[in-house]
């Protein structure tokens, strides 16, 4: 980890670790780190849901019970465009999400019910990782209190994911050019769907395939999302 960058989580957050280097310059020290949040970031579910949706400003809470929320410079993110997220999703899923009108067959399968609030949140939340990566390449290390909804496929939502934000976040920055490649290591307490379906998206697009081998020898501009 010590030349990479990367995105760790940590009781729902998503968290990009510390560098050694950014690109040819040698990272000494830390400022004030970047800490991706918003306050629409909770979901409404009732009461006994198995997905815990006030972790986020719990998280926050938590930093600001314990004195450490000053350690860090809040940054808020501003909701993705479906043009943006058409770069990792189909065009009719992502209007399905925007004006409400997924079956109930798939909101059974993402595992939410369909509202405004949730709506708001995802295009915000898949946004929110993309800027923390960009503050992490910048900076070095930066953070995210929400992010790894990396469960939604090209066309459909899962396991509690709307969006699939290091599909997105991996899509644009190698789009972009501010990285070569991005490797991801899944460290979820279950084994599920996450690695084949991001590969899926992004080869969807990319036409290419990456090896891990080949993600390591490029580690000086890679991406690593934990």
């Amino acid at each position: 980890m010590a030349y990479h960058y990367g995105v760790r989580h940590f009781t729902g957050a998503a968290i990009l670790s510390v560098p050694c280097f950014c690109g040819s310059r040698r990272f000494h020290g830390l400022c004030m780190l970047a800490l991706v949040t918003h306050p629409d970031y909770d979901i409404p579910l009732p009461d006994g849901h198995r997905f815990p949706a006030t972790k986020f400003s719990k998280l926050i809470a938590s930093l600001h019970d314990q004195g450490l929320f000053g350690h860090f410079t809040p940054v808020t993110p501003t909701a993705a465009t479906p043009d943006d997220l058409g770069l990792v999703h189909c065009p009719d899923y992502i209007a399905a999400i925007a004006e409400g009108r997924l079956p109930e067959e798939a909101l059974r399968v993402l595992g939410l019910k369909w509202s405004s609030v949730l709506r708001n949140r995802s295009f915000l939340a898949v946004n929110g990782t993309m800027l923390a990566a960009r503050h992490a390449l910048s900076h070095g290390l930066a953070c995210h209190a929400a992010g790894g909804t990396h469960h939604a496929h090209f066309d459909y939502g899962a396991g509690f994911c709307v969006f699939n934000d290091l599909a997105f976040t991996a899509r644009r920055l190698i789009v972009e050019g501010a990285v070569r490649s991005v490797l991801i290591l899944d460290c979820d307490v279950h084994q599920g769907t996450a690695p084949p379906v991001f590969w899926q998206m992004i080869r969807r697009f990319l036409h290419a395939r990456c090896t891990a081998g080949t993600i390591i020898r490029r580690a000086r501009r890679q991406a690593i999302l934990i």
